[in-house]
């Protein structure tokens, strides 16, 4: 080929153009608002969901285990995914094939393979982190004690280490997918070799759809085996089944890896990839963290409700008759409240009640006061007193406090 006709060649699109369409190199449509809002809708919600875990763990549980931390690494990798998937987005991740020009695509800095290959070992790293995460959990909740129960402890730990080396493995193939590794993007270097990456990545695609339906299905038995009324156990059901929703996104993305491997437009279908790609760690990382959060959302409630009294008081108000209506009439209850002088009793409130001040008991210890000012002290006193009732349980940190409730 004449220099000349080669020079064109690379000025010409990276893909044929689809029959009356032309090549749009200046300013191509693509995919980037969309990818844009997905990215920053799944960095805010596994942001939060890890923070209300932490602060839960470090301030109102107090025991911080290795599963914190492997969910923190990888919230922290999902961060630092940020890193190719932009550039793969800004780089030809999300426009046609025709609308890219040939000698881009031969630039590692400026092409979707090197940045796919990129973000693919990134991405092996953290949904492992996620998994596991999940599995060490389960096995600190239902089998603490292997003893417990054999089988279920053997399951974990063979999908725990399954996973671990599975991951471990293609993590290692991607590294070294091609030598040199300019051929992952290159398409016009002709030596040295690669590994089938069509293989690798359809065979990440179905181990990932296999074990989060393993990680879906192993908690289910023990908890239908907990001694609760069948509505809560239906609930703590629901809350695990959460995990049904990253067997849908693994699923789509998987679907999409299939779709790129056998596409003539890989740079615009990968977008999609991508995107499923967020979801999907996004959605295992806020279920890492559920069975923590009901802890966090009983301390806040309360603080919450306290935080905003003029609201509330507005809500009460607009309930009450108008001032023009007398009320006077109406008997007010008292209550008249004796604290027992006994070690053994210290503290406790004796209540008796009558019609008015007048005829309450006399030659008492104790005082008397209308029901109502007394109802609406004891509501304080619950909210001051919250976060000692908070702090004084556990939650799904046991198998023993899904039975319990607390």
């Amino acid at each position: 080929m004449a220099k000349a006709d080669f020079q064109a060649l690379l000025e010409g699109p990276a893909g044929l153009p689809p029959k009356d369409t032309t090549p749009n190199f200046a300013n191509p449509p693509n995919l980037e608002m969309i990818f844009d809002s997905t990215l920053a809708l799944c960095l805010i919600a596994a942001t939060i969901v890890v923070c209300i875990r932490l602060y839960s763990k470090v301030f109102l549980i107090r025991i911080i285990v290795c599963e914190d931390y492997m969910i923190v690494m990888a919230w922290i990798g999902q961060i630092g995914f940020i890193i190719p998937s932009v550039f793969d987005v800004r780089n030809g991740g999300g426009v046609h094939m025709w609308d890219v020009r040939l000698k881009i695509s031969s630039d590692c800095s400026t092409f979707v393979p090197c940045w796919l290959n990129i973000s693919g070992i990134f991405y092996s790293i953290i949904i492992c982190l996620v998994k596991e995460s999940i599995l060490v959990q389960y096995l600190r909740i239902f089998v603490p004690n292997r003893r417990a129960d054999v089988g279920l402890f053997m399951t974990i730990h063979t999908l725990i280490w399954t996973i671990f080396l599975f991951y471990l493995v293609v993590t290692v193939f991607q590294i070294a997918m091609c030598s040199p590794r300019e051929r992952i993007w290159n398409k016009l270097v002709t030596e040295g070799h690669c590994f089938n990456e069509d293989v690798t990545f359809r065979s990440i695609g179905v181990f990932n759809v296999i074990s989060d339906l393993a990680i879906l299905i192993v908690p289910m038995v023990p908890i239908w085996k907990l001694q609760l009324p069948l509505k809560r156990k239906m609930l703590i059901i629901a809350i695990f089944a959460t995990g049904f929703a990253a067997c849908v996104t693994s699923v789509a993305r998987t679907h999409y890896t299939f779709k790129v491997m056998n596409s003539l437009d890989a740079s615009y279908e990968v977008m999609f990839m991508g995107l499923w790609t967020w979801a999907e760690i996004t959605t295992g990382i806020i279920i890492s963290c559920l069975p923590v959060t009901p802890k966090f959302f009983r301390y806040a409630g309360p603080k919450v409700r306290h935080m905003f009294p003029v609201s509330t008081r507005s809500r009460f108000r607009a309930h009450q008759p108008p001032e023009s209506v007398s009320i006077k009439n109406e008997p007010e209850v008292y209550v008249h409240i004796e604290r027992r002088p006994d070690g053994r009793n210290v503290g406790r409130d004796h209540l008796r009640t009558w019609g008015t001040a007048a005829n309450g008991p006399t030659g008492s210890q104790g005082h008397h006061i209308p029901l109502s000012k007394r109802d609406m002290a004891a509501s304080e006193e619950a909210v001051k007193n919250g976060r000692e009732s908070v702090l004084a349980d556990e939650v799904f940190v046991r198998v023993q406090d899904l039975e319990s409730g607390t």
